[in-house]
């Protein structure tokens, strides 16, 4: 009984691991730097695909997704645990303060 708990554990650790690397990924995909460099942009070139439904404007494509990635890695992480709308809470409280990091250090010009 002991070794099926353990392994249950280490599926959680593993499922909240990929949510919080999800996440990460997520923002640097649809998020642009001050100096315009866009890794989903990138991407989305190198497939021979526009970013943008118009010809520069409309929806941004890299920003949907990444948005999209961001709500499909925080469900990820909560499935990941026990009691998930505490863990839900505390994924968001993260994602918050990272989120306002990232602004902050956009303020100041780091990226």
């Amino acid at each position: 009984m002991g070794n099926e708990t353990q392994k249950i554990s280490q599926k959680n650790v593993r499922m909240r691991i990929l949510g919080a690397g999800l996440l990460i990924f997520c923002l640097f995909f649809g998020m642009q730097m001050k100096s315009g460099y866009c890794f989903g942009v990138e991407v989305f070139r190198s497939l021979g695909l526009s970013p943008w439904s118009g010809n520069g404007q409309g929806l941004f494509y890299p920003g949907i997704l990444g948005i999209l990635g961001a709500i499909g890695s925080m469900v990820l992480f909560s499935f990941g645990t026990k009691n998930r709308m505490r863990s839900f809470r505390y994924f968001m409280e993260g994602a918050l303060g990272l989120m306002v990091l990232c602004w902050g250090l956009a303020l100041i010009g780091v990226v």
